[in-house]
């Protein structure tokens, strides 16, 4: 594999959970504004088969003796299109991008990890984290979101999910998806900590912000969602700039500048 894969792999495979070792530059306390409740609807448009699949096998378990079709232990890579109807050719409101681990021994069940990005509308831009197990065999089920970005920041709710259409044979599913979920249009920030992970000491020293989302590496300036903590980051909620500050394909070395923004319960 040659540099340039590595440096991609370096952010693409970026640890989920950071471990703060650092100092608070400053503690900022403004107005955050209202919380609001919105309700999104859309399709999942996936296929497993043919020659342009949207969701791929990446790893399995060494011995299938079941010969099941995605064992336990099996994990997906899922580039799913959004679409506003139930139609394969309706349009394309965004994609869902992440993982999906098989971690069910008795049935069929993923555990999904996955940013649904928005691409057009109200939303364009925005995205929401999803985090939670899928019982893919139960016509009707449900997910958590437990995160976003743009104008679901700090987004917690929740995502209903029905099998509308399903053939094994060709590989193909279509889920429709009603997803409830309460956030913030951020304009300035309440009872916040921006913070910078560079320190070895501090005050925030030990404790971990967890975060879950799509990370665009090529654009120099990005941003994340910040889905949970622990210690003095118990229950937090928020987001981080980030800046491409250094990179250098030859070398293999990337400085990336981050600013990170959370409400917590401290």
């Amino acid at each position: 594999m040659d540099t340039n894969h590595h440096l991609l792999l370096l952010f693409l495979l970026f640890p989920l959970n950071f471990v703060s070792q650092c100092h608070a530059h400053d503690h900022e306390y403004h107005f955050i504004g209202k919380e609001k409740v919105t309700t999104l609807h859309f399709y999942v448009q996936e296929t497993l088969k043919g020659d342009h699949p949207s969701a791929i096998e990446v790893a399995g378990p060494k011995d299938n003796s079941s010969n099941q079709t995605l064992p336990f232990g099996t994990v997906l890579v899922i580039d799913d299109p959004l679409t506003e109807g139930s139609d394969p050719n309706s349009k394309v409101v965004g994609r869902a991008q992440g993982l999906a681990v098989s971690a069910g021994q008795q049935q069929l069940l993923f555990v999904l990890a996955v940013d649904f990005g928005f691409t057009s509308g109200e939303f364009n831009g925005s995205s929401l984290s999803v985090l939670s197990r899928n019982p893919v065999f139960e016509t009707e089920r449900e997910l958590a979101v437990v995160g976003g970005l743009g104008k679901f920041r700090m987004a917690r709710g929740f995502a209903k999910l029905r099998t509308y259409y399903s053939n094994v044979t060709l590989g193909v599913n279509i889920i429709e998806y009603t997803v409830t979920v309460f956030h913030y249009e951020l304009a300035q920030v309440l009872n916040c900590l921006c913070i910078g992970l560079c320190v070895p000491f501090g005050e925030f020293n030990g404790s971990p912000l967890n975060v879950l989302s799509r990370n665009t590496v090529l654009e120099t300036k990005r941003e994340l969602a910040i889905v949970g903590g622990q210690g003095k980051f118990r229950m937090a909620r928020g987001f981080a700039n980030l800046r491409t500050h250094y990179m250098n394909a030859t070398t293999g070395v990337v400085v990336i500048e981050y600013n990170v923004t959370v409400l917590t319960c401290e």
